[in-house]
């Protein structure tokens, strides 16, 4: 999974991103459990907010977005290895979808 996301996140920035349901908000609550301190995140995660509030669709994103407010993109990141308690890239990111199949 690590190796597809890498390809991905090896694209330009201004790529979009298209999900098939929308999962942005939920996703974005497990995020800010993660990594709370972003002020990327919680812009996003405001924006988004208020895009569902008035029934609007939070898709498509962009890499670039994705980049900075996705934990599934940013395993090389100090703070996210800091609350996966491991620089390992691998260790980092399977300890995440661990924790966000227990969200």
């Amino acid at each position: 999974m690590m190796t597809s996301l890498s390809q991905i996140r090896a694209l330009p920035d201004q790529t979009r991103i298209w999900c098939a349901h929308e999962y942005t908000l939920n996703n974005l609550k497990f995020a800010l459990t993660v990594d709370g301190n972003n002020l990327d995140l919680q812009t996003r995660w405001a924006q988004t907010q208020q895009l569902r509030d008035r029934g609007e669709a939070t898709i498509p994103s962009s890499l670039g977005v994705e980049k900075q407010t996705n934990p599934f993109l940013r395993w090389d990141q100090s703070a996210l290895q800091q609350i996966t308690k491991s620089h390992d890239p691998i260790q980092t990111f399977a300890r995440l979808r661990g924790m966000k199949d227990r969200f």
